[in-house]
């Protein structure tokens, strides 16, 4: 039995491995060129947090703050929390614009318990006041900041559609079959031109 071998010629071009450690510091120098936040980069203000951080004193210093930094974060994350922050907003800003909302909110909340569409009090802790705190909530996100024009207008649609029916039609039952027949057959439809209402002649 005949036996076939197959040989395969090595690459020309062999891929080579590049070690971890030189990988690693080309990834810490593609971040040192890194732009910051303007755009411009400043190596005089790199070289001169590296010198300071040389500093024993100065190190102990930033290393204690940051103990503390994150200590004070994990007693009070909302302090340092942007939830309800629009983009391009200060919290300060953005708190008071909230709290415009909520007084806007309160005020539909009131005048929806004075038409009878929200009971003026509810039970605590059920359907009722769920319902109420979910309208407020509503109210909240429709007046509230924020540029997303449809989470408002979904909002506001859930808001309308659980507080204000759609507008029903009213038609008169009173009539009975033979009448409503009757009443049909005598109308002339408005639609048609007054030629389709002429007797026809029989052809022979």
């Amino acid at each position: 039995m005949d036996t076939i071998t197959i040989t395969t010629e090595p690459s020309r071009f062999p891929k080579q491995r590049k070690p971890k450690r030189t990988m690693a510091i080309e990834t810490a120098k593609m971040k040192s060129r890194r732009p910051t936040k303007t755009g411009r980069r400043s190596p005089a203000q790199s070289e001169a947090q590296k010198k300071l951080w040389r500093d024993p004193e100065h190190r102990r210093k930033m290393i204690a703050a940051r103990h503390r930094s994150t200590e004070d974060r994990r007693k009070d994350p909302l302090k340092y929390s942007r939830l309800g922050v629009p983009t391009g907003m200060r919290k300060a800003e953005a708190t008071a614009l909230w709290e415009t909302a909520g007084e806007i909110a309160d005020r539909i909340v009131k005048a929806l318990e004075a038409d009878g569409v929200l009971p003026a009090a509810v039970v605590p802790d059920s359907d009722d006041e769920i319902a109420k705190a979910c309208i407020r909530e509503l109210a909240l996100i429709a007046f509230g900041p924020g540029k997303d024009t449809r989470v408002k207008l979904m909002a506001l649609y859930a808001m309308l559609k659980y507080t204000k029916g759609r507008p029903t039609r009213r038609l008169d039952y009173t009539l009975t079959a033979e009448e409503w027949l009757r009443k049909v057959t005598e109308e002339r439809r408005s639609d048609l031109p007054p030629s389709a209402f002429r007797q026809s002649t029989p052809t022979r």
